[in-house]
Parts: C-alpha cells; sequence; structure tokens
C-alpha cells in the first residue's frame, strides 16, 4: 500500500493545527468555541483517520439531530470542492461506507484484510443513549450548545473506561449547558480550550493569503441580508455567530425575557426544598421514551413556586415490572419515590388537608391504552400507589395559551440553579423555527431535546391555574324561574 498522509487531502489553518497537536499530545478533553464558517466541520472530520489507524475502535461523530448529521458530513462538501467523506483515505477503506448506518470502516493496520476502526454518525435526537456500550475510544461533540446533553453525560463513563478523548466544538447558544461547561473547562486543569471570533482566525494554510476568514465586509452582508427578510433580531444574531455573544438569547426563543429577567432579579440560586410544603411535580412523557419531570413547591401567601428539581431520561420504564417493587426496578416512579421529598398534603409539617393526596401532572396522552397491554399509563401508575392528575387536551390555541402560562409562571418562579440545570437549558433553547417565506417565526416549537423540559414546565403552568369561573346555568324564557325573575324586574 502506498504511504497516506494524514490529514488526507486537507490543509489545515494555524488554529486546526492547535486543536491536532492537543490531541496528539494526548488531552482527552478539547472544547472549541468557534464562530460560523471557521471550517469547524470538515477540519474534525480529515482529522479522524489518525486517532483511527493508531488505535482500533470505534470513533462517534454526534450531532444535535441524525439528519443534520447525514447533510452536513455524508453529503456535505468542504470548501475546496471535496466531498467529506473523501478525506478518508480510499487505500484504508474497509470496503463501501455504509449509507443506511451512516458508518465508515477502516481496515485494521494490522491486518488489512479484517475490519479495524468505525466512524459513525450519531444524533442526540435519536437514541440518546447509543454511545454506550462498546469500544467508544473517540467523541466529536458537534454544534454542542444545540445537543442534548443526556448524550455527552452517557458517554463520559464508556469514554473514561477506555482513556477515550472528546472534542466538543459549538456556536454559542445563549447561556445553557454549553455555557456551564465552557465555564468550567477553563478552570478545569487538563483541558484544552480555543475561544476564537472572527477577529482571531486567519486564513493561514497553505497556499492561502492571510486574510480573516470571514471579513467584516461579508458581516455587514449577512445583516443586510437579514434586516431584508424581515429578521428585527439581527444584530443579535450577528454578535451570536460571529462575536461569540453569550448573553444573546436562541433566536425565536419563547422564555428569552423571562429568563434574563430571572436572572437579573436573582431568581435562580440555591433553592432548598422545604419540609413544610408539600412537593408536587410535572411530568412530560415524550417521543423516543424521553421523560422530564419538574418537582416544585408553591408558598402559601406569597404566591411563589420553588422548583427545587429536575430529572431527565429515556429508556427507563414508567412502573416497575410485574411482579417487582418499585425500589427493586429501575422506574420513573421509583426514581420520584426515592427522592427526599414528601409528596402528600396531608403529612407535611403544615398540613394542607386531612386527607391524604399528591399532586403529579401528566399529559392527556396518559390516558392511551398501550398496545402490548391494553393498558393506560394512568392505570399501570394507579396500580403501583401513584395517581396522575391528567391535564385535559389542550385543543385550538392550547398551545399558545399554556405558552401564555408559562410566562406567567416564571414570573412567580424560582430555581435551584444546580439542581435544575437541565431544566433551565431546555427552558432557554426552547424556541420557534424561523420561515424565510413568510419572513417571520413559526406559529410551531422546534422539536429537539429542549422540548421535553419545556413541555413538563408549560403542564406545571397550566395545572397551577386556578379552575375557570362557571357560567351561571342558561334559563329558559318560558320557565317558572324566568316569570320570577320577569316579576322582580317589574318590581
Amino acid at each position: 500500500m502506498p504511504p497516506v498522509e494524514l490529514p488526507y487531502k486537507y490543509a489545515p489553518r494555524s488554529y486546526h493545527r492547535r486543536i491536532y497537536k492537543a490531541l496528539d499530545q494526548g488531552c482527552l478533553h478539547v472544547m472549541c468555541v468557534l464562530h460560523r464558517r471557521a471550517g469547524k466541520t470538515e477540519s474534525l472530520v480529515s482529522y479522524a483517520p489518525k486517532p483511527m489507524c493508531k488505535q482500533k475502535g470505534n470513533y462517534a461523530h454526534v450531532f444535535p439531530t441524525l439528519k443534520q448529521g447525514r447533510e452536513i458530513v455524508w453529503d456535505g462538501i468542504g470548501r475546496g470542492g471535496l466531498r467529506y467523506l473523501e478525506h478518508f483515505p480510499a487505500p484504508l477503506l474497509y470496503g463501501t461506507p455504509n449509507k443506511s448506518e451512516l458508518k465508515v470502516t477502516l481496515i485494521d493496520m494490522q491486518d488489512p484484510e479484517t475490519p479495524g476502526s468505525t466512524y459513525q454518525i450519531h444524533g442526540t435526537d435519536h437514541n440518546v443513549n447509543s454511545l454506550v456500550g462498546g469500544a467508544t475510544r473517540g467523541v466529536i461533540w458537534d454544534e454542542y450548545s444545540l445537543q442534548n446533553p443526556l448524550g455527552r453525560d452517557y458517554a463520559k463513563p464508556i469514554l473514561a473506561e477506555n482513556g477515550g478523548w472528546e472534542v466538543i466544538v459549538f456556536t454559542p447558544r445563549g447561556e445553557n449547558h454549553a455555557y456551564d461547561l465552557y465555564q468550567f473547562a477553563q478552570q478545569e486543569p487538563g483541558w484544552h480550550v480555543e475561544y476564537l471570533t472572527v477577529e482571531d482566525t486567519r486564513r493561514d494554510g497553505p497556499g492561502e493569503d492571510g486574510s480573516p476568514v470571514v471579513s467584516y465586509e461579508t458581516i455587514e452582508a449577512d445583516r443586510r441580508e437579514m434586516l431584508a427578510r424581515g429578521r428585527e433580531d439581527a444584530d443579535a444574531i450577528i454578535d451570536q455567530e460571529y462575536f461569540l455573544a453569550w448573553h444573546v438569547p436562541i433566536p425565536g426563543s419563547y422564555f428569552g425575557k423571562e429568563m434574563k429577567w430571572l436572572e437579573q432579579h436573582g431568581r435562580i440560586g440555591h433553592v432548598p426544598y422545604d419540609p413544610r410544603y408539600p412537593v408536587m411535580t410535572a411530568w412530560d412523557i415524550g417521543i423516543n421514551d424521553l421523560n422530564a419531570i419538574f418537582f416544585f413547591q408553591v408558598i402559601p401567601g406569597t404566591g411563589e413556586v420553588h422548583f427545587i428539581d429536575y430529572c431527565q431520561g429515556a429508556s427507563i420504564a414508567l412502573a416497575p415490572a410485574r411482579g417487582k417493587h418499585w425500589r427493586d426496578d429501575e422506574n420513573w416512579i421509583g426514581l420520584v419515590r426515592a427522592k427526599p421529598y414528601e409528596y402528600d398534603h396531608s403529612k407535611v409539617l403544615l398540613p394542607t388537608t386531612r386527607e391524604s393526596y399528591e399532586r403529579h401532572y401528566g399529559p392527556h396522552d396518559l390516558d392511551n391504552r398501550e398496545y402490548s397491554s391494553g393498558k393506560t399509563r394512568v392505570g399501570i401508575a394507579r396500580e403501583h400507589g401513584f395517581h396522575f392528575t391528567v391535564l385535559p387536551h389542550p385543543g385550538p390555541g392550547g398551545f399558545e395559551d399554556g405558552i401564555a402560562a408559562c410566562r406567567q409562571l416564571l414570573r412567580r418562579s424560582y430555581f435551584d440553579r444546580e439542581k435544575c440545570k437541565l431544566g433551565l437549558s431546555a427552558l432557554r433553547n426552547f424556541h420557534r423555527e424561523w420561515d424565510d417565506e413568510a419572513h417571520t417565526y413559526k406559529n410551531q416549537p422546534v422539536h429537539d431535546w429542549s422540548s421535553n423540559g419545556a413541555a413538563a414546565f408549560r403542564y406545571a403552568a397550566v395545572g397551577l391555574q386556578p379552575p375557570p369561573l362557571e357560567l351561571p346555568p342558561k334559563v329558559h324564557p318560558h320557565s317558572f324561574a324566568a316569570q320570577v325573575k320577569q316579576a322582580k324586574a317589574r318590581r
């Protein structure tokens, strides 16, 4: 086999070479906060074959969605007109790339007749714990600020076990989980961190002229184009995409202003559990078996709602398996029961009732029957002594009413910064999609990892609303009651 130079058919710039050097020297955690159009994805795809040849194992490239990974890498074309997959040298390939699994397999360096390392594209919107297990030795977290952070949480133990490395690359999307990780990485030894705006990057690769990667003329042209398309938030987007501004809410954010108000007024901090009051929960049981639960306390006489905890996860059953106690089998009911909280309104230090009852708000589809058992999920929970308050179907306009209820609730709320970190990140990331044809935001949210946490909060907001006032009964004009009313009016 002729010698192959890696990276293959790619000329890295100086800031790319710094990332390569950190990985080559054994750094296991590399973070790159880079502006848009910095060539971060192509540079990392080009680097991947080198560690794959050195150490046999599985290597993953993770995107917010699997569709995004397919479009950017599998079908993508880089700055030199070369397809991203062409950076995997043909002499090193074992067979042809697997399009259905979005996987590339290299030959074994010791035995070229057998398969070696694999490179595969994943999305945190699809099977968030797909990296658990196996000999995963390297992970690229692409656009991490838009990803479900649970994906990395699930992958960290297997990387630690294998001595694997990770590259976390993104452009800011508000002060969310990526911002928190950036703050941590700056202070943590053993991390290599790059933070590069358009003022820090140059076209200084082989054969390039040293000019800025993105010129100010290009940025102004982008600004004018966005304003022409009706984007009133053009300046905020420019600050975020090219100058890496953290404070800018995600474009189209439902609760960006409210979350900023909470920070400014000290509503996000240490909010401990108060045993004088009962704890209530609000659940969202989402698509792909992803659940989100907020834990909160309503403080009588103040109107305050204290959100003291939040949990989110996938691939966990709602209730224990048949014949097992909730303590003996991993399940959501058991996880809630294991928390050190009192849910019964009659057993707290300041009882609100003489009768035992709890309040767990859940979506209307808890009443749907499962094909496997023929039972509803609310019925399954009731069998284990867990009683949901099932909220009615929102109906036409119900989603908008729920968003309005969330904004009202946020003005009454306090959040524990640490225990509700994922929930707060979900509320900050929940956003609408821009419609280029209509020059406005769509009336529906982008369904991503943040949708479940935001939905759980919405169910809390709807559940805490006072019941509507009952209309007086309609009196028939010829009834005795109507005649009495008319007589009184005449008198």
